[in-house]
């Protein structure tokens, strides 16, 4: 019975939002089941003629009313229930292990309540809207929450580390950046915040299509990044590009090939084993490094300015 109460609860169906609240409030002892979340903007949505349950209302006005009028009353349609639902769920369920999280970024932090969460190992933080900037400088309510987070994956808009941060993760070891833009400052303080990170994955299919506020970085930028800033423990390294690309001609398809060949060597000597799928991250012509430029070393200077040695 228990075995079959843990499957059944392992990862819940988040779409009726409602019920799910329900039977969490009234079992708690339900919720050490619960290990993955799937949340997503368009869940908050109810069909119609579905109430809110007494229960989940009850407990809302206890916790400070996160329900407004209008969804007392009983009206599906309403958006006025807000991030409400959300963090009724983040707070009946103490132990998840992975979050998924289609949202506004800005809500992702927002879910749980200041308590810790250390069964949490995996965050995909995935733009709600194409043109969203996901900004690390405010993940770090959830970090501080959540302090055993190993694995973090974005996805869709654009990764941006707005300022300076004393934003440690030092239990991420698996970077994955899914189809979103970031750009050479903002990928050298998160490689700076990682001081354990093993793998990044840096995913271009697509990038265009869902990022519009930051410029993506270029094979040498993401390298220059690498050298300067990687961190001891990694040792992987995979670039995906975009396949569809079309060469001018011979000789640029043979000069990109030679230039990935060199970052690789480069790359190599510090230990990182890098694969690149795609030509997508080939150096634009007024960014092709000469070959003094990869002998490139870690410095110690502004990462408001990338150039500087």
């Amino acid at each position: 019975m228990v075995s079959a109460t843990r499957h059944l609860y392992h990862k819940p169906l988040c779409r009726e939002w409602w019920l799910l609240s329900r039977t969490l409030i009234v079992r708690p002892d339900l919720a050490r089941f619960v290990k993955a979340l799937h949340l997503s903007p368009e869940l908050s949505r109810m069909p119609y003629g579905y109430a809110i349950p007494t229960e989940v209302i009850k407990y809302s006005e206890q916790q400070g009313g996160l329900m407004s009028g209008p969804l007392r009353d009983g009206n599906a349609h309403s958006k006025a229930f807000g991030m409400g639902w959300e963090e009724l769920l983040g707070q009946n369920t103490s132990q998840p292990e992975v979050f998924h999280g289609k949202l506004y970024y800005q809500s992702a932090f927002l879910l749980y309540p200041p308590q810790t969460i250390p069964h949490l190992r995996t965050v995909v933080l995935q733009a709600a809207r194409t043109e969203s900037i996901i900004g690390i400088a405010t993940f770090t309510s959830l970090v501080q929450t959540a302090p055993n987070i190993t694995t973090l994956v974005f996805r869709y808009g654009s990764v941006s580390w707005e300022l300076p941060s004393p934003l440690t993760l030092d239990k991420v070891t698996h970077l994955d950046f899914q189809a979103c833009s970031i750009d050479e400052i903002s990928l050298r303080r998160v490689l700076a915040a990682c001081p354990n990170l093993e793998t990044l994955e840096l995913d271009m299919i697509g990038a265009d299509e869902h990022s519009f506020h930051v410029e993506q970085v270029t094979l040498y930028e993401v390298t220059r990044a690498l050298v300067r800033r990687a961190p001891p423990s990694l040792k992987y390294v995979c670039l995906y590009g975009d396949d569809n690309r079309v060469w001018k001609d011979g000789l640029e398809m043979d000069r990109h090939i030679s230039t990935q060949d060199k970052i690789k060597q480069v790359l190599g000597e510090r230990g990182i084993n890098l694969e690149i799928w795609g030509p997508a991250l080939a150096c634009p012509h007024h960014d092709e490094p000469s070959d003094s430029d990869y002998h490139l070393h870690p410095d110690s200077g502004d990462d408001e300015h990338p150039e500087s040695d």
